[in-house]
């Protein structure tokens, strides 16, 4: 079958002959220089809260392309094991398995354009977000000793944002990792990097 004959049969022409606006989103190639808003954009929020932004991704192209990319998106930020939906399964499928993995269902809402919003578990978000601001907490207060084996509490408590307090328990807690040393008194001593 030739391709103007597909074309025509979902109807993607005017009596014209012009593409209409469905055709360029289902076979043009960036279809969001035509339509602004003709892009799939996905934002993960830290906690429940929509204050603060972890990851921000939009998906241009045809559709299809935008679905897979932003279903795939999801996946990797729910962490789930399976597909949350499959083709032809629709909404209610969705629903069922959301409900199913302990997650509240999600929303949806079509002001300004189409918005769905699947909500994840709270505890993992907080603690994945834990870990990772401790990981890189902890890459800062190395990288000052790196810098300065003389670096005092203060200069990290500045560079971490931290208390006092919360200096103390990562520098303790990089001394039983065997990360950093201390060597000699809190004043006139100096840190070493540890060998693991």
């Amino acid at each position: 079958m030739p391709d103007y004959q597909i074309f025509n049969n979902l109807r993607l022409f005017t009596t014209e002959n012009h593409f209409k606006n469905g055709a360029v989103l289902f076979f043009g190639k960036q279809p969001e220089n035509y339509f602004e808003k003709a892009i799939v954009r996905c934002v993960a929020f830290r906690g429940i809260e929509k204050r603060f932004i972890v990851d921000d991704k939009s998906f241009g192209g045809p559709l299809f392309f935008q679905f897979i990319n932003s279903l795939n998106w999801l996946k990797e930020k729910l962490n789930v094991s399976y597909d949350i939906e499959g083709q032809g399964s629709g909404i209610i499928r969705m629903k069922n398995l959301m409900k199913e993995a302990g997650l509240p269902e999600p929303e949806y809402s079509i002001e300004g354009m189409f918005t769905v919003i699947v909500k994840r578990p709270l505890k993992t978000v907080e603690k994945t977000v834990e870990k990772t601001v401790e990981k890189t907490v902890e890459e800062i207060i190395i990288n000052l000793i790196n810098e300065n084996s003389k670096v005092t509490s203060k200069d990290m408590i500045k560079a971490t944002n931290l208390t006092r307090r919360g200096v103390e328990y990562l520098l303790n807690k990089l001394k039983e990792k065997g990360k950093i040393e201390r060597v000699g008194p809190d004043k006139g001593g100096y840190w070493k990097i540890g060998n693991k």
